[in-house]
């Protein structure tokens, strides 16, 4: 969903709100939106993070005190605000406001992970390579630069492992921190 279109169904959903009052909800929900776009976000995720408009509309009408229409299997009803309990997801918002940093630190630091565990991946090949043709050098009588080429290979062999296996290992740990932040963001508890 895009962002207009989340204000718009906000919008709807505040209309028992005093002109002023809703103005001032839009205009705080869209400033948000626009610092969220500005740290980088996806549009989507990030009204994603916001929640259901019409969840969100009915939290604040309920913290106002405002009576809330409600259907359920058909039937309409209206029930007094005041007397819903809080959901889980009470200040999802502050927490989706707060991971936008820690979303934009753990995809960099994926991407560069991605970027080292290509790197080791690319080191152990021309290890791989080398290692061949150093021991050719070595074989046909030019002893000294077969084995600089064998060194130079061996070394590239086990930066590149090396590099490989650490870039993995981090990659995964990122990967857990990433559904950390994002059990946190939706209220999940851990048992």
């Amino acid at each position: 969903m895009k962002a207009n279109e989340w204000i718009e169904i906000l919008e709807k959903g505040l209309g028992p709100l005093p002109k002023d009052e809703r103005d001032g909800v839009i205009s705080y929900y869209k400033e948000m939106i626009a610092d969220g776009l500005e740290c980088g976000a996806d549009e989507e995720e990030f009204v994603f993070t916001l929640g259901n408009p019409v969840d969100v509309a009915n939290k604040i009408l309920a913290d106002n005190g405002e009576k809330i229409f409600s259907k359920n299997d058909g039937d309409c009803a209206y029930e007094n605000a005041d007397t819903q309990s809080p959901t889980q997801n009470d200040g999802a918002w502050i927490r989706g406001l707060i991971a936008i940093p820690l979303y934009a630190l753990t995809y960099t630091l994926l991407i560069i992970l991605g970027s080292l565990i290509f790197a080791g991946g690319a080191t152990v090949l021309a290890g791989v390579i080398a290692l061949p043709f150093s021991i050719v050098e070595w074989a046909s009588g030019t002893v000294i630069n077969g084995a600089g080429l064998f060194g130079i290979s061996l070394s590239a062999l086990g930066v590149g492992l090396a590099l490989l296996i650490g870039s993995i290992m981090a990659f995964k740990s990122a990967t857990k921190l990433n559904g950390k932040i994002n059990s946190w963001i939706k209220g999940e508890r851990k048992a």
